[in-house]
């Protein structure tokens, strides 16, 4: 829990085409107060994360690094635990693994996403496989013969049973359930029970939040900023049963449409895109905003983080709007955010 003298760890997650620019922005994340540096993890959109994540890990010395998120469904587990290590051994124990059940990657390989199951023998399997350990993994005893360091765990979840399971399992959780009062209360209740009922204390669980960002001059610059990443987040984290997710009765059927609908070939493609135009065409996007995402002035932004904080979020990771400027959001969010945060930590 933060205390009024305290501001929240904040992670950047950014989407990198060019492998020339990891390193200044990963440098710039660590000189702009950033303690988390991520990459996704979707072949169609941009780099391997793992070879970006070597070059911010040599132009680093404390950020913490990792993806947020990988799969175990287009990747292997096996193949993502040697992965990971190697990040972890060229950072001198800096990496984190972000995990999730898959999306973008897997749909457009046309894979089906991990089941809870499939995470729950995945996390376990890599674990065990970054410490050195042999593991059973898909009924086959596999072992890395060179690891010897677990790397962190963060599990990516939305749902009950996911937080649930990342409560029982995980050393982390990424919570992607929206930001309001309900539902930050409301997922950290179910990590809860997970931790619970495996014997676990909450203090052994890194818990994060994931949050939409844009800065601008006014709130409706930003959210137009933010239309395309509205309908990602809708598609993503409200899918499947969007009322058991807190979304009110009378947005359901707009939630089924924006899923079924969704078109994963512009996942997260900024500007006037198909998908931002139809979170627009349903009326969805200030719902969204308001649940998903921390926009609008210098001030406006502080004052959402500095509400979280009241709420005991100590972790925030930012997802910012696809701007093409990541060295200037960083920036900006240093200036105009942190800056009228509390300085102690």
């Amino acid at each position: 829990m933060t205390t009024d003298q305290t501001r929240p760890r904040f992670g950047y997650v950014t989407r990198l085409k060019r492998f020339a620019d990891v390193s200044d922005v990963a440098r710039v994340a660590e000189e702009s107060g950033f303690d988390r540096f991520a990459l996704g993890d979707t072949h169609t959109m941009f780099g391997d994360p793992y070879v970006m994540l070597g070059l911010a890990a040599a132009a680093t010395s404390h950020l913490e690094i990792g993806t947020l998120v990988t799969n175990p469904s287009s990747r292997h587990p096996a193949a993502i635990a040697n992965a990971i290590a190697t990040i972890d051994d060229i950072s001198g124990g800096r990496a984190f693994l972000g995990l999730g059940s898959g999306d973008n990657a897997v749909l457009n390989l046309g894979l089906a996403r991990a089941t809870l199951a499939e995470m729950d023998e995945a996390i376990t399997a890599i674990r065990g496989l970054t410490a050195g350990r042999e593991v059973t993994l898909r009924g086959r005893k596999v072992l890395n013969r060179w690891a010897h360091r677990p790397v962190p765990i963060v599990m990516s979840a939305e749902g009950p049973r996911a937080l649930r399971l990342a409560g029982r399992v995980a050393d982390g959780v990424l919570i992607g359930t929206g930001l309001s009062e309900e539902n930050v209360r409301r997922s950290v209740a179910f990590v809860a029970e997970g931790a619970d009922g495996a014997g676990r204390s909450m203090s052994e669980i890194e818990v994060w939040f994931l949050a939409r960002w844009a800065l601008a001059d006014d709130r409706d610059a930003a959210l137009a900023q933010l239309a395309s990443l509205m309908a990602s987040v809708g598609h993503h984290a409200l899918r499947g049963d969007p009322a058991a997710k807190g979304v009110p009765e009378e947005l359901v059927p707009l939630i089924h449409e924006l899923d079924r609908r969704y078109d994963p070939s512009h996942h997260n493609v900024p500007g006037a895109s198909p998908n931002a135009l139809l979170v627009r065409e349903l009326g969805l996007l200030e719902y969204l905003a308001d649940r998903f995402a921390i926009a609008g002035t210098g001030k406006e932004c502080a004052d959402q983080v500095m509400r979280l904080q009241k709420l005991g979020v100590d972790n925030i990771f930012l997802t910012m709007a696809n701007t093409g400027d990541p060295l200037g959001e960083l920036r900006a969010w240093s200036g105009e955010v942190i800056a009228r945060l509390p300085s102690g930590r």
